[in-house]
């Protein structure tokens, strides 16, 4: 029976500008507030689909003003997210800014913390698995190491990033899930426009698609981050 793992913290980004599923999504409408094979919202499955290790009183939300009034009405009935949980950012700065202010606070709540970054807009149908490999980036992470998902390739896609990793090895495996260490050098890329081979297409097995805003584990940030008030 999957439980509650201790100290971890689900921080989930959803600003956005509501350009990339126009017209069903507007600026103060973004797709995470849709119905997207499913009969609840992007960000209603994202908070409810790490619900079984992190409860809601674990879980913050980094969204802008515009977004906020929509974000609390779909977050206050089966997701149960306290809506003190909820982090206004004054202006949008991008996934950063969004990581370093969640991390600050979870460092003030909890110093033993580790943080779980979540787009608020994925879609994930193998949910028990995501669950095993949050399970087992959570060990990695404690270590003091910062985690990323890779995501196996199927096709070029121009919209993604891509992690190539060279020099790496492997730090823990169980299930299936592999956590490998890249301690010398490792490349955040993009496929170039128009591209029809773009490298994780034809390195199956050293390249792995970003996961957009990659789910990402830390217990330390540095220090001076701006300081920004909850709303």
């Amino acid at each position: 029976m999957t439980k509650p793992i201790p100290h971890l913290y689900a921080v989930v980004l959803a600003g956005g500008s509501g350009t990339r599923f126009w017209p069903l999504s507007r600026e103060l409408y973004p797709k995470q507030l849709l119905k997207v094979l499913s009969n609840q919202t992007l960000i209603q499955q994202t908070v409810l689909r790490v619900r079984p290790i992190v409860p809601a009183e674990r879980t913050l939300v980094v969204t802008g003003a515009g977004h906020v009034d929509g974000i609390r009405i779909q977050l206050d009935g089966a997701a149960g997210v306290p809506k003190e949980n909820i982090l206004i950012e004054p202006v949008a700065r991008n996934t950063a800014a969004a990581i370093g202010w969640a991390a600050e606070t979870l460092r003030r709540l909890d110093p033993d913390g580790v943080m779980l970054v979540m787009p608020a807009d994925h879609v994930i149908p193998d949910e028990p698995k995501f669950l095993r490999a949050v399970a087992l980036a959570v060990q990695v992470a404690q270590t003091g190491k910062l985690v990323t998902f890779g995501i196996k390739p199927t096709r070029p896609e121009t919209g993604y990033g891509y992690i190539k990793a060279a020099g790496r090895h492997p730090l823990l495996s169980q299930g299936g899930l592999k956590a490998l260490a890249w301690p010398n050098s490792w490349r955040s890329q993009t496929c170039p426009p128009r591209s029809a081979t773009c490298a994780p297409a034809g390195s199956i097995g050293t390249a792995a698609s970003s996961s957009g805003g990659p789910t990402r584990f830390s217990r330390k940030w540095p220090p001076r981050f701006p300081s920004w008030r909850a709303g």
